[in-house]
């Protein structure tokens, strides 16, 4: 698996969040870049960082970094669920405005960074406005890129005019990288592109942001929007640190056809095995062999810009989750057949071993001086909250016992299991595991992780409770060692990390805190649970 390792992120020796993404540094020759504010987690010293604007599609408040890379569990935040009326209903304010108690600058100037503030019949939610625009539009490098020039969008495809077709032809031009190109994005673009209400709003973007230091815009009118997000909660106000899932967008046809100039469709042709000396081809099978790198793209300041797209690097990073208000069929039209001769013997050869590679890339657009290639992010993954499975009876019960314990700071993640193992795939999707960190006042951490229990119904939760306070490596260390014991043991946790594990933490099961599973628990369950939690947590600060 490819990493990505951001220079800019790499301040010290403990690990970083990006406490607030501040907005926007205008450069003298008119390129944009982001404002990030990152926070020491351990230490809670501050540092600003200037980074290009082609990092906004995989940039989240609360995300943590380490060495420059980007770590599994966040620094902060619950998941929940909240429903917003009409999208583009709101109030405008700044970041100087948000309530102290629901997020704190640390004595330091808030900005002038904007939110948009929704009022529903219960709740108060935050929205920061370079979040929405992240979540809604920025689904590569290119788009980001393109946000703050105008009419730049235009170029990454031939354009119609907007609007509702039954079926619609979306061709993308070469300045469109082709590794971006999947289903899924396709049809993001075509909403962008073709939706009217969609386009004003991307337009809006560059129109209200020009020349400011902010970045906002005039969001469309989604309705009866179900929003999913990780985010801080005091009383009954939200601040949305990152968006997951949002519906209420409409598909703009019926029937979907992408094309690209370089799309081809290969052939493979079978080729005979030549005849002559055995030992002699299997010496120029085994020459021939290609090597597998697995790279590990380390992101310069993008001073000079970036290369061509001819030498474009791509990375899959999901940070998203994208939702329509129906299936529709997606269909490529490739250009023209390419003919590939496959090699009778190459499949009797030994899989490559992995080797490791290291790039130099950037996130900045084209420069004619550049010496290192842009690479481009995969953000999108299915429209789908299924991975959680019974595990929405937990998210539910967190964000419960957070009312009950409001003075208790809690930090929730959903991470995948190492792959590899039938324990690691549940219904044919990665199983996934729910891990929670509570702190209460200077006590050490408390962690829970569950698991999705697709197969296994007698899996129990986990409890570490640290014996005094670590870093966040130190955490994220032990919950990893943990979860891949889990996985080799084939879904059964492994009784000797009691051992190994009791200079720092201990270990307890709990096996029927959440019983019975549930994807869809009524308030009652929940609030049982919440209160069995609450305990249960009680108990061991006070011990």
């Amino acid at each position: 698996m490819s990493h990505l390792y951001i220079s800019q992120f790499n301040v010290g020796e403990n690990p970083i969040e990006t406490h607030w993404l501040a907005g926007l540094h205008q450069h003298e020759d008119g390129a944009y870049s982001v404002r990030a504010a990152l926070k020491n987690v351990d230490n809670n010293q501050f540092h600003l960082s200037i980074l290009p604007i082609g990092l906004l599609p995989i940039l989240t408040h609360g995300q943590v970094y380490s060495a420059g890379k980007l770590m599994a569990l966040s620094s902060k935040g619950l998941i929940a669920n909240e429903l917003i009326a009409d999208l583009s209903i709101y109030e405008e304010i700044t970041s100087s405005d948000i309530p102290q108690d629901l997020y704190t600058f640390h004595g330091r100037q808030a900005g002038t960074q904007r939110l948009l503030r929704y009022t529903t019949q219960v709740a108060e939610i935050y929205i920061p406005t370079i979040e929405l625009i992240r979540y809604l539009f920025l689904h590569n490098r290119t788009l980001a890129n393109a946000l703050m020039r105008p009419s730049a969008l235009s170029l990454l495809y031939r354009p119609e005019l907007p609007g509702f077709r039954k079926e619609l032809h979306l061709e993308f031009t070469k300045e469109m990288p082709i590794r971006s190109l999947s289903n899924k994005f396709a049809q993001e673009f075509a909403w962008l592109a073709y939706d009217i209400e969609a386009r004003k709003s991307w337009d809006s973007v560059y129109l209200k942001s020009k020349g400011e230091e902010y970045l906002t815009l005039s969001p469309p009118p989604l309705l009866n929007s179900q929003l999913r997000f990780r985010g801080l909660k005091a009383g009954n106000q939200w601040l949305v640190l990152e968006i997951l899932s949002m519906t209420g967008r409409r598909q703009p046809c019926e029937k979907l056809i992408y094309s690209h100039p370089q799309l081809q469709k290969r052939c493979i042709i079978k080729q005979e095995e030549p005849a002559g000396d055995p030992e002699a081809k299997t010496k120029n099978d085994i020459k021939g062999q290609s090597k597998k790198y697995e790279y590990e793209y380390k992101l310069e300041n993008g001073s000079n810009g970036a290369q061509s797209l001819a030498k474009q690097q791509a990375l899959e990073e999901v940070t998203k989750l994208s939702d329509f208000d129906k299936a529709i069929v997606v269909e490529k039209q490739f250009v023209n057949t390419e003919a590939t001769v496959a090699n009778p013997k190459s499949s009797e050869n030994p899989p490559a071993k992995k080797e490791q590679k290291t790039v130099w890339v950037s996130a900045a657009e084209q420069g004619l001086n550049a010496e290192v290639p842009p690479i481009e992010f995969k953000v999108l993954t299915p429209a789908s909250w299924d991975l959680v499975g019974d595990l929405e009876g937990t998210v539910k019960t967190m964000e419960r016992f957070s009312t009950f314990f409001p003075s208790a700071s809690i930090a929730m993640s959903l991470c995948h299991l190492k792959s590899g193992r039938a324990f690691s795939m549940a219904n044919r999707s990665p199983r996934v595991a729910l891990v929670v960190v509570v702190e209460t006042d200077a006590n050490p951490p408390i962690v829970l992780i569950d698991i999705e229990r697709t197969g296994v119904p007698a899996l129990s939760v986990q409890m570490l409770r640290f014996k005094q306070q670590v870093t966040f490596d130190c955490i994220e260390s032990h919950i990893k060692t943990i979860l891949d014991g889990l996985v080799e043991l084939s879904g059964h946790w492994n009784k000797s990390l009691q051992v190994s594990a009791i200079k720092h933490c201990e270990l307890e099961r709990l096996p029927k805190m959440f019983t019975p599973r549930n994807t869809n628990p009524s308030n009652e369950q929940i609030d049982k649970y919440a209160i069995k939690l609450l305990n249960k947590i009680m108990h061991q600060v006070s011990n």
